[in-house]
C-alpha cells in the first residue's frame, strides 16, 4: 500500500527543493527524517513537514499498526506552482522584475516489504525473458545464414 501527502503553494523555488528531494527518494523514511533534520536549507523544513504528513496518512490507512522500518520513500517530487511577480524601481525611472515563486511538494510512502516482493518478481520476469531471448537469437542467425547461402 502506498500513500502521499501534497503541500501546494510552497514558497520556495523549485529548483532550489528538488536537490533535497533528490537526497530522500528511495530511502527509508527513518534515514530520510534524519537526512533532512541536519541540512541547512530551507527546503529540508518543507520537505520534513510533508514527508511526516505522508506517514501519518500511511498510519491512519492501516489503523496505526505500521513497522516504521519498513516504509521506504517511493517517489519525492517537487513541482512549479504559481509565479508572484512584483516591480523592484530601478535606475532612471525603469522597473526590474521580480518573480517570486512557488512549488508544489508530493511525496509518496510505501511498504519495503511489498518493493520486495515486485523487484523478485520483477528479476524473474527478467530470467524468462532473457533466455526466450537466446531462442530467438540462434532462429535468427540460421535465418541469416540461409539468406547467404541464397545468395551466392
Amino acid at each position: 500500500m502506498e500513500k502521499r501527502a501534497i503541500s501546494k503553494y510552497r514558497r520556495i523555488s523549485a529548483f532550489k527543493a528538488r536537490d533535497i528531494t533528490r537526497l530522500i527518494q528511495g530511502k527509508s523514511i527513518d534515514e530520510a527524517l534524519r537526512m533532512l533534520a541536519f541540512a541547512p536549507q530551507k527546503a529540508a523544513r518543507l520537505v520534513e513537514k510533508t514527508l511526516r504528513s505522508a506517514i501519518a496518512n500511511y498510519e491512519q490507512a492501516v489503523d496505526g499498526d505500521v513497522d516504521r522500518s519498513t516504509l521506504l520513500v517511493k517517489e519525492a517530487l517537487i513541482g512549479e506552482g504559481p509565479s508572484m511577480k512584483r516591480i523592484r524601481p530601478k535606475a532612471r525611472g525603469m522597473a526590474g522584475r521580480i518573480i517570486k515563486r512557488s512549488s508544489h511538494i508530493r511525496i509518496t510512502v510505501w511498504d519495503g516489504e511489498q518493493a520486495k516482493d515486485l523487484v523478485a518478481d520483477y528479476f524473474d520476469d527478467d530470467e524468462e525473458e532473457t533466455l526466450a531471448g537466446d531462442e530467438n537469437a540462434e532462429t535468427e542467425a540460421s535465418v541469416a545464414d540461409d539468406d547467404q547461402e541464397n545468395e551466392g
